[in-house]
């Protein structure tokens, strides 16, 4: 377990909720001066688990507050990655940010390491919530697929203690690949263990984008810039429609899973938390569904999309408003807490590999629970679907299965499910978020049974002679 620097320190978190033109309902909680709990971990490094925001700072306006506690706000809620380190702001700082300079970055470097956050380096300052046309808050901006960033990458990065990779593109064609692979080359050996990062597109977009199927997008990403030359293999799914909830999430999930197996990668993805439009905004079942998902097919990192709302797209919605200001307190709470839960976890999510996730029912590009599974699913008529993991230590240490609630609506109460006969199993303990601890599973003869919150999802370490194969 990823050991505590503090157990608990006690803040108060103010919470200002502020009315914007077009930004819709905010929400203004009951509790906002009740005591939030912040928990401190150890130092993160790359090799943890990520959990960041796409769009992470607000500087709408001089109420705004400065980039420094902006980056607080995040840290507090268990954020600990910087997705993109190229839209910093210097919004409230004394330091000029100008992309070009060791002293701009350096200054961030300080910012991030203060507040136990990693990030990406990059040099276009060109994004939301960045106010680039402004000549007097930023200057040397450049492409990142371009001789002068990778000039300042050079130069800079090696400096740079908490930068864990290189943003060089969001969702490149197939048909821009092999110009993106070799700009990600240039950046691999600037300083060891800081690689390029590049998020793929989500199936959705369809075949002119991807140029086949979703599996072979991936396949063309990895062996054009060839799998030694990055870390992670990332994508973006939005599920929350205005009116629906997306479901070929999953098969995506399953090509990433089978891609980032076969050539050693760690898989990275984006759970919806705002709403803009064509969107809606996700409530506590559906974030947890969201990310409760990722983890049951193995994933290493994930990033918030977004803690804050941007001045585009028709964005209406976030947790975290235009300002830099909390607008729904309650699912600030909920996702620290959920953050922090998976923190407790990180020795183990880093340590498993999902060799499998089956389900229960009939899923589009998934794989079926089989007869002979290892845990079988009593299934009543109006029961909810799941999927079983099957998860792999690296360290050869007992493997895990995880039991995953499908549903973001309904929860399932005194679920049974089956130790096969043929699997070797002889004992099972399941990880409480409560207490932090493994906890024996009682079994009846070969059954047992769970309850399950809406998208939830429960981690079973097994024990005995079992083959996961």
């Amino acid at each position: 377990m990823k050991k505590l620097v503090a157990l608990i320190l006690s803040a108060v978190a103010a919470v200002c909720c502020v009315s914007l033109a077009g930004c819709g309902k905010n929400e203004v909680p009951d509790d906002t001066n009740d005591k939030t709990d912040v928990v401190k971990f150890d130092a993160w490094t790359k090799d943890d688990f990520l959990i960041g925001t796409f769009v992470a700072y607000g500087n709408d306006d001089e109420k705004t507050p400065s980039m420094s506690e902006q980056t607080k706000l995040l840290a507090d809620s268990g954020v600990n990655f910087i997705t993109c380190g190229n839209w910093i702001p210097g919004h409230g700082e004394e330091m000029f940010r100008d992309m070009s300079t060791e002293i701009w970055w350096q200054y961030v470097d300080k910012v991030m390491k203060e507040n136990n956050m990693l990030y990406t380096f990059g040099a276009d300052a060109t994004g939301p919530n960045t106010n680039t046309p402004n000549p007097e808050l930023v200057a040397g901006t450049a492409s990142n697929m371009s001789d002068a960033g990778v000039e300042y990458a050079k130069r800079i990065v090696p400096k740079l203690e908490n930068c864990m990779g290189i943003m060089v593109c969001d969702e490149p064609s197939v048909f821009a690949i092999p110009q993106v692979a070799e700009w990600s080359k240039k950046y691999v050996g600037i300083k060891e263990g800081v690689m390029p990062f590049v998020n793929l597109f989500p199936e959705y977009v369809g075949e002119m984008y991807l140029g086949g199927t979703y599996e072979q997008y991936l396949e063309k990403w990895v062996t054009s810039v060839g799998a030694e030359n990055i870390e992670w293999l990332s994508h973006d799914y939005y599920s929350f429609r205005q009116n629906s909830t997306e479901e070929g999430i999953y098969s995506n999930m399953e090509a990433m899973r089978k891609v980032g197996l076969k050539y050693d990668l760690k898989t990275h993805g984006f759970p919806q938390s705002c709403a803009w439009q064509g969107m809606r905004m996700p409530n506590e079942n559906e974030l947890r569904w969201n990310v409760y998902a990722y983890l049951a097919y193995g994933f290493k990192g994930l990033s918030y999309f977004n803690y804050l709302m941007w001045g585009g797209e028709g964005c209406y919605d976030g947790v975290i408003d235009l300002n830099g200001q909390i607008q729904h307190k309650n699912l600030y709470d909920f996702m620290t807490d959920m953050n922090n839960d998976i923190h407790y976890m990180n020795d183990m999510l880093m340590n498993l590999d999902c060799l499998h996730a089956y389900h229960t029912d009939d899923e589009d590009g998934c794989e079926k629970l089989p007869a002979n599974s290892l845990i079988g699913v009593e299934k009543a008529d109006d029961g909810n679907d799941f999927i079983v993991s099957y998860m792999k230590a690296r360290d050869g240490s007992e493997p895990h299965i995880v039991l995953f609630n499908k549903s973001w609506r309904f929860e399932s109460e005194a679920q049974n499910f089956t130790v096969g006969e043929s699997s070797g199993i002889t004992g099972i303990e399941v990880w409480n978020p409560e207490t932090k601890k493994y906890e024996e599973v009682q079994l009846s003869g070969n059954k047992f049974a769970m309850n399950f919150k809406a998208g939830e999802g429960k981690y079973l370490r097994l024990k005995g002679n079992v083959n996961m194969n």
